[in-house]
Order: C-alpha cells, then structure tokens, then sequence
C-alpha cells in the first residue's frame, strides 16, 4: 500500500523519531481495529521529525512541537499563513486522543505509564503557542466542516479565531481529568 500511495503523491513520510518503530515494526499500534480494517503493511519513514525542526510544504515552512502523550512520537505543527486580509498563525495539535493511555492500553502493548505525565505537560506547552486558526487531524475536533460553510456562505474569517486554541486545550485538559482524576 505504501509503495503505490507515495509514488501517486511523491509525498515524503514524516513522522516524530519516537514512532519511527511503531510505524516500520509495530503494527499492533496502528489502531487499525479502531477503525474496523485490518492492518496490512508497515511503511518506511523517510524523515524522523524532532522537537523544533522545520519542514518546508511548498513555500510554507512548518514548525514541528514535540508534544508526546497520545504516543510517545506525537508532534504539532504551526506555520503562518499571509494573505490579503492578514498575517494568521495556524496550529494543529498532533494527538489528542486519551484512549491510548488507560491502563489496558499500555499495558497490551507495553507502553509507559509516564505518557499521562507526558500528556499533561505537552498540553502546557501548546498553551505557549498563539493560534489564530486551530486545524485537527479529524474534523469534528474543531467543527472544520461548520467552519467551511460559513466560509462559503460569505465570511471569509470563519476560520479564524484565537480563542479556539486555549478551549480547545482546556477540553482535551478536562477530558484527561475526567478520565484519569487526580
């Protein structure tokens, strides 16, 4: 699979340096189960992200934030976008699932407890990034389609918002709480 979707793309598979192993030999991580299809292949990365490089996508260059907790190799991203209506910062938190961190989890797959530890402070840190417009991996995070519609509908801003950073952290902050009180 990996083969034909990286010569349709010529895209270059990045990943955090702690999950290089889960992607190239530990398909049990995968969740593939999660999303009810079977898990077929490994795939090769080819460039190990860490805490504070760059990648360029084109003319944008992309800020990687080592924020581990979901996984241990969890990154952010941020890049700034310049347009007619302004300069924006643009933010995407890299995991923000819990449910790789209850105890069956780790302990199935011989993960590190310490991962919750490491999942409060890497939401800390994002709290030190200003984000103008907060993008998911999944568009229910952070009503990316609603969004659209009101862009299509006429408000061109519909996307930006700075407030949307810090609640959305809070939320993750709250639902790790919830589910692993202190």
């Amino acid at each position: 699979m990996q083969a034909p979707f990286r010569d349709l793309t010529q895209a270059t598979f990045c990943i955090g340096a702690d999950d290089v192993a889960v992607c190239e030999h530990r398909g049990e991580l995968s969740e593939a189960e999660l999303y009810g299809v079977e898990f077929t292949s490994h795939f090769t990365v080819d460039q190990v992200l860490n805490d504070g490089d760059t990648v360029e996508v084109g003319n944008t260059q992309v800020s990687c934030v080592h924020t581990p907790g979901h996984t241990a190799g969890t990154m952010s991203y941020f890049f700034n976008i310049n347009g007619e209506r302004g300069s924006y910062r643009v933010g995407m938190q890299g995991g923000p699932g819990v449910h790789t961190l209850v105890d069956e989890y780790l302990t199935a797959h011989d993960l590190p407890e310490s991962l919750r530890d490491s999942y409060v402070t890497s939401i800390a840190r994002l709290r030190q990034e200003h984000v103008d417009i907060h993008l998911t991996g999944h568009p229910g995070q952070s009503s990316i389609f609603q969004r659209k519609e009101s862009v299509d509908s006429g408000d061109p801003l519909a996307f930006i918002d700075p407030n949307r950073w810090p609640k959305y952290l809070d939320y993750l902050e709250t639902g790790f709480y919830k589910k692993f009180p202190v």
